[in-house]
């Protein structure tokens, strides 16, 4: 996953940037900037046009996550035109 916050600082945003930019609240964006918390899928793909990188590449990697692994495996597709991610269990695909 790339660093978030070093994304945010490199673009020159403030916490509260960050925040109005993606309709939260700055202690949301602060738990994703220290990653005690990650946004959902939808939150990554616009984090990532924010950013103008590619949305798999702010997906944690469940190697470095011990403990959480099973709620970080997300996978993108837009198959029939709507965002879908694999949630990682049993391979499913679902709806967010």
């Amino acid at each position: 996953m790339k660093n978030l916050n070093h994304l945010r600082i490199e673009a020159d945003y403030s916490i509260a940037d960050l925040a109005r930019m993606m309709a939260v609240d700055e202690q949301t964006a602060c738990r994703w900037l220290c990653g005690r918390a990650f946004p959902n899928p939808e939150e990554i793909q616009r984090l990532a046009a924010i950013f103008s990188i590619d949305p798999q590449s702010l997906v944690p990697d469940p190697a470095k996550q011990p403990g959480r692994s099973d709620k970080l495996r997300f996978k993108f597709s837009t198959a029939g035109g709507r965002l879908r991610h694999n949630n990682g269990l049993n391979g499913e695909r679902t709806q967010p």
